[in-house]
């Protein structure tokens, strides 16, 4: 197991859809997988990273949230937190 910070991962649902004579969308296939990238997630850089499965990537939240920006915290965090300064 290794850790990733959240915010260098992004879950990406791409959904191709194919119109009927009727003109009605049926959804033809779904392509779900996990894009990483060490650099950081962005608008530019979705293209760019390592493509993770679904199945290889398990989130566990903490239930903590950081009050400034929302961003779910570690259960560590305040281990962490003292060892950094």
């Amino acid at each position: 197991m290794r850790y990733i910070n959240p915010i260098k991962i992004r879950r990406v649902k791409n959904i191709e859809k194919k119109k009927t004579v009727n003109g009605v969308d049926i959804v033809k296939k779904v392509d779900e997988y996990y894009m990483y990238n060490d650099k950081g997630i962005s608008g530019q850089t979705m293209t760019n990273g390592i493509k993770l499965s679904l199945d290889t990537v398990v989130f566990c939240s903490s239930g903590i949230q950081d009050a400034n920006n929302g961003l779910m915290l570690s259960a560590l965090q305040k281990a962490i937190k003292p060892v950094n300064h």
